[in-house]
C-alpha cells in the first residue's frame, strides 16, 4: 500500500481545513496576550508541523514487534529493531500534537489495535534481573541507556494494565533488590561518593543526566538517597549557571539540574538571572543541537512552576509580562532554529543536517544518513509548541487534530509487514548517497 491511497488530495485538503480550524480558536485567545506581530509569527511555526511528520512516525513502526524504530534509515536497515524509548516517545508525540484528542496514549480508542502489542513488546524486553534490555544492543549499557528504558517500560507496562515477567528492581526484596543494583546504589555511603566523583561544579550537564536517568532507582532505595543530591546541589548553588556568563551551556545544564530538583525539592535560586539567561540564550541565533530550540522555554517553565508553588503571584506575573512583550523575537528566533533542523523525509535531526545516530551511547540509526529521528523531531515539534505556549501564559496550539490521527492509523494498518532494503550500513548509505568520505567528513 502506497501512503496515497489512504491520502486522497481531497482528503489532505479537508485535514488541512480542519488542522487550521481547530489552530484559530487558540490563537484568538492568544492575540491580546502577545500581539499581533508575535501571533503572526507563532502561526509561521505552526505551519511547518504538516502531516509529513506524523506519516514519517507511521512508517517507523514495525506491526510485527510492537515497536518504533528510531529513524526511516533504522526500519530499512537489517541489524536494527525497534527501541522502548522511541516507541514511548512516539506515543508521547501522538497524545501531546492532539492527534488522539483529550485522550491518553494508553486509554485512546484510536489505538485500540496496537497498544496492546506495544505493551506486549515492553514487557518482552525484561530479564530476570528486572531491567530492560534491547535484544540489539545487550546488557553492556551505559547507565543513562539503562535507566532510562527502565523508567519507559514501565511507564508503557503499568498505564496499558500489563504485567511485567518479573520484579522490578524498584519493587523486589531489600536483599534481591540490592543485588540487582549498581554498586554506586548499595549503600548511602556508596552513593554519596558516586554522587562526589560526578563532580557538579565541573560538570553539571553529565551530574543531572546520570542522577535522572536513575530516578527510579534512586527514589526507590528511599528518602535518604535523594538528600544525598539535595545536599551536593544545596553545597554548589552558585553553580546554578554553571558560568558567570549567561550561555546557551548554561540554560542547557540548568533545564538537566531542574529535573534533578524536582524530586529533590530544592528551593530554585537565581530567578532574574535565571530568566535573563534563558531569555538570551533564546535570542542568541546559534543552535548547535536541537535542545536550543526548547530548553529555554522549559527553564523558564521550572522557574514559573517554582513562583506559582511558593505562591508569588506577582512575582510569576512581571516575570511572564516581560515574556510577552519580547515574544516576537523569541518565537521567531525559536521559528529559525526550529526550521535549522528540519529533514527532508519530514522529520527532525538532533544536530544541524546530521542524525544523532548514537542514542544514550547505544547504535540506533545509519552512520553518515540524514534521517529524520523520533528524538530529535519530538524536541523541535511537541516540545517547543508545549513549553512555549505554557511560559507565555496562552492556550497550547494543537498541532493536529483527531482526523490527523485517524490518518496515521490508516497507514499503519495498510502499512503491512516491514521489510527490510538494506542487507547492511553500507548498503544504507550507497542507497541514500553517502559516500564514506563524506560520512567521515561528518
Amino acid at each position: 500500500m502506497n501512503i496515497e491511497d489512504v491520502l486522497s488530495q481531497g482528503r489532505l485538503a479537508e485535514l488541512r481545513l480542519k488542522r487550521e480550524k481547530a489552530r484559530a480558536q487558540a490563537y484568538k485567545e492568544a492575540l491580546p496576550i502577545i500581539g499581533t506581530e508575535a501571533l503572526s509569527e507563532l502561526k509561521a511555526l505552526m505551519n511547518i508541523f504538516d502531516e509529513s511528520v506524523y506519516l514519517l512516525f507511521a512508517e517507523l513502526y514495525d506491526g510485527e514487534i510492537g515497536g518504533f524504530y528510531y529513524t526511516k534509515a533504522a526500519g530499512e536497515t537489517k541489524g536494527y529493531l525497534p527501541d522502548i524509548e522511541s516507541t514511548w516517545q512516539a506515543l508521547r508525540f501522538l497524545e501531546k500534537s492532539g492527534m488522539l484528542g483529550d485522550n491518553c496514549a494508553y486509554g485512546a480508542p484510536l489505538l485500540s489495535g496496537i497498544i496492546t502489542k506495544i505493551s506486549d513488546f515492553a514487557v518482552s524486553l525484561q530479564k530476570k534481573d528486572g531491567f530492560f534490555y534491547h535484544p540489539q544492543w545487550g546488557r553492556r549499557i551505559s547507565v543513562w541507556r539503562k535507566g532510562r528504558d527502565l523508567g519507559y517500560a514501565v511507564e508503557i507496562i503499568k498505564e496499558t494494565g500489563a504485567n511485567t515477567n518479573y520484579p522490578l528492581p524498584t519493587e523486589t526484596e531489600e536483599k534481591s533488590r540490592t543485588s540487582a543494583l549498581p554498586d554506586n546504589l548499595k549503600s548511602v555511603e556508596a552513593f554519596e561518593g558516586y554522587v562526589e566523583k560526578l563532580n557538579f561544579p565541573e560538570r553539571p550537564l553529565f551530574f543531572s543526566g546520570e542522577l535522572t536517568s536513575q530516578k527510579l532507582q534512586i527514589i526507590s532505595r528511599g528518602k535518604e538517597y535523594v538528600d544525598v543530591i539535595r545536599r551536593a546541589l544545596i553545597k554548589y548553588d552558585w553553580h546554578w549557571l554553571w558560568q558567570e556568563s549567561d550561555n546557551y551551556d548554561s540554560v542547557n545544564a540548568l533545564v538537566r539540574l531542574c529535573e534533578s530538583f524536582n524530586f529533590s525539592e530544592i528551593v530554585l535560586p537565581n530567578q532574574e538571572k535565571l530568566l535573563n539567561a534563558a531569555i538570551k540564550a533564546m535570542l542568541d541565533g546559534k543552535a548547535e543541537d536541537v535542545r536550543a530550540c526548547d530548553n529555554p522555554w522549559k527553564t523558564i517553565n521550572a522557574l514559573l512552576r517554582f513562583l506559582r508553588k511558593n505562591v508569588a503571584y506577582d512575582e510569576l506575573y512581571r516575570l511572564r509580562s516581560v515574556l510577552c512583550k519580547n515574544a516576537y523575537r523569541l518565537i521567531y528566533q525559536t521559528h529559525r532554529k526550529v526550521l535549522s533542523f528540519r529533514c527532508p523525509d519530514g522529520g527532525f535531526v538532533y544536530f544541524p543536517n546530521k542524525t544523532q545516530f548514537i542514542s544514550q551511547g547505544a547504535k540506533a540509526s545509519v552512520d553518515g544518513v540524514l534521517s529524520g529521528e523520533i528524538n530529535g523531531t519530538c524536541l523541535a515539534t511537541i516540545s517547543v509548541v508545549d513549553n512555549m505556549c505554557l511560559a507565555l501564559g496562552i492556550p497550547v496550539v494543537p498541532m493536529y487534530t483527531e482526523d490527523d490521527g485517524k490518518v496515521f492509523i490508516d497507514v499503519i494498518m495498510g502499512l503491512g509487514k516491514k521489510t527490510k532494503l538494506y542487507k547492511n550500513d553500507d548498503e544504507a548509505r550507497i542507497s541514500y548517497g553517502v559516500s564514506e568520505n563524506q560520512r567521515l567528513r561528518k
